[in-house]
């Protein structure tokens, strides 16, 4: 076996020694594979999952989905409004279902700027557990027929764009040109599901007007939601999975030819390096 690799070895230095350009090739060739892999590594070494950022984030767990339609060339992975309205109102093995689905707008002022929010369901604070530092918040019936647009800001919006007014509450905001009234202000630190974080949050139903796209408003069957829901006091996870998967069957027999496959977990979050070094800082005195 050693003579084997021996006489491999003297070959390809041969070989390479009768190749200059070709080696030179190939020394780099090998460099800039080592250089990516090490690359790619370090930016996954500097990224773990962690707990949602949300009071007994323990008992959250997220509801994916996947199937397959009819002249999609990929997996649907998102729920409908209708979808949504039947896992919310069907399962008793969690206290409460959210969902929610990011979009991008712009501010109106002095000085327009550019905004990432979260359209959401009225229950989004309630079933996170955080409640606004100023006013209300969302109303229970926020999604209703004719009800008034409202928002709650992220405080980081509050204190750059409004400067940390007080009486922020019931002023009017403008967002992609229309008037919201403010209903709260988030609390420090509440920065959304996603990495990237969220600067204010608005009702689903304010889809039409943040987020335009055909068949997405209340009632629509076009998947444009992801789901997170809480534990009810006592439920396991394996029985959340079984109430869900009739849910999920009965909403297949229903709209015909529809094979969901429901995937629910514990509640996870992608977390950088710079976001873990933030988290661990101690607790202004």
């Amino acid at each position: 076996m050693l003579l084997n690799l021996w006489n491999d070895l003297r070959y390809a230095a041969r070989r390479l020694a009768a190749s200059p350009g070709f080696t030179a090739a190939a020394v780099v060739t090998i460099a800039l594979g080592v250089g990516i892999n090490t690359g790619l590594f370090s930016v996954l070494n500097g990224i773990v999952l962690r707990d949602l950022p949300a009071p007994n984030a323990d008992e959250l767990v997220s509801i994916q989905l996947s199937r397959q339609l009819p002249g999609f060339p990929g997996p649907v992975r998102r729920f409908s409004t209708s979808e949504y309205r039947e896992y919310r109102d069907g399962a008793k093995t969690l206290s409460g279902i959210l969902a929610y689905s990011g979009t991008t707008v712009t501010l109106g002022g002095a000085a327009p700027q550019e905004v990432t929010g979260t359209l959401v369901s009225c229950n989004y604070f309630e079933v996170l557990e955080y409640a606004p530092v100023l006013g209300p918040g969302l109303a229970n019936d926020c999604d209703a027929d004719g009800a008034v647009l409202t928002v709650v800001l992220g405080h980081d919006l509050w204190t750059s764009a409004f400067g940390a007014d007080p009486d922020i509450v019931g002023r009017e905001v403008l967002l992609n040109r229309q008037a919201f009234v403010v209903a709260g202000v988030a609390p420090e630190g509440m920065r959304g599901l996603f990495m990237t974080p969220t600067q204010f949050f608005a009702p689903l139903t304010a889809q039409p007007i943040l987020d335009p796209a055909p068949g997405l408003p209340a009632g629509g069957t076009l998947s444009w939601l992801m789901l997170l829901g809480r534990l009810a006091d006592g439920a396991s996870l394996e029985q959340v999975r079984a109430e869900l998967g009739v849910i999920a069957a009965r909403i297949d027999e229903a709209q015909g030819s529809l094979n969901s496959t429901l995937a629910i977990d514990r509640a996870k979050q992608l977390s950088d390096a710079e976001d873990r070094a933030r988290r661990s800082l101690p607790a202004p005195s």
